[in-house]
């Protein structure tokens, strides 16, 4: 899982690098993820997403072309923030940890990443899921995302074939986008809870697995 680099070239936009510019496009996607967190991915669009930034609508169209790159840049963003998270706690690892506790500390900080409550990170996946050409970057993170707990069954222990080890990852994986989902409707105070149930799910998986 380490380099992952997943993009889709028909949704490239501008990435700036002068600071101004930099805040500008930050305030682009705060504002579009807020709109999406509140009000649903429905009532995101590129006028509105301006008018709501004070910024002129030829000045968005200089960073994002149309809504599906910013649902793109968004989705992107968050997936590439809990890729950060998971390789973290993959270097951390050490013989003898705790299934359990590996997979709970880990889901409490996919919970709680930076910029995105798991109520956003669930409208975004879901966005990607109705446009056709977004739902090919969904289908590039199931399968990075699934290759990563294979990585993690093998960590634990497992010694069956990649292709035998696929099905108990995408068990893994299912647990986690539950976790998510969950999240979505509780109170941060309880992600440590929804994460330890989660978290002894994934367990029986992979002592199965193992």
């Amino acid at each position: 899982m380490k380099n992952i680099n997943l993009e889709l070239e028909n949704f490239s936009y501008y990435e700036p690098t002068q600071v101004r510019a930099k805040l500008t496009f930050k305030r682009i996607l705060t504002t579009s993820m807020q709109i999406i967190e509140k009000e649903g991915i429905d009532a995101l669009n590129t006028n509105r997403v301006a008018d709501d930034c004070n910024i002129n609508i030829s000045t968005l169209y200089h960073y994002f072309s149309n809504k599906d790159t910013i649902v793109y840049a968004l989705y992107k963003t968050w997936f590439d923030s809990v890729a950060a998270v998971a390789e973290s706690h993959r270097a951390r690892f050490k013989v003898g940890l705790s299934r359990k506790k590996f997979y709970r500390d880990l889901i409490v900080d996919i919970l709680n990443v930076d910029g995105f409550t798991p109520k956003a990170a669930v409208a975004l996946e879901q966005a990607t899921k109705v446009r056709t050409e977004l739902a090919e970057y969904d289908r590039l993170i199931t399968e990075a995302s699934i290759s990563g707990y294979v990585e993690d069954l093998q960590m634990f222990g497992a010694r069956g074939k990649i292709d035998v080890l696929i099905l108990p990852a995408s068990h893994i994986l299912t647990t986690v986008w539950g976790a998510i989902s969950i999240g979505s409707s509780y109170p941060k105070d309880e992600y440590p809870q929804v994460a330890e149930y989660s978290a002894e799910m994934i367990a029986a998986v992979i002592k199965r697995a193992v």
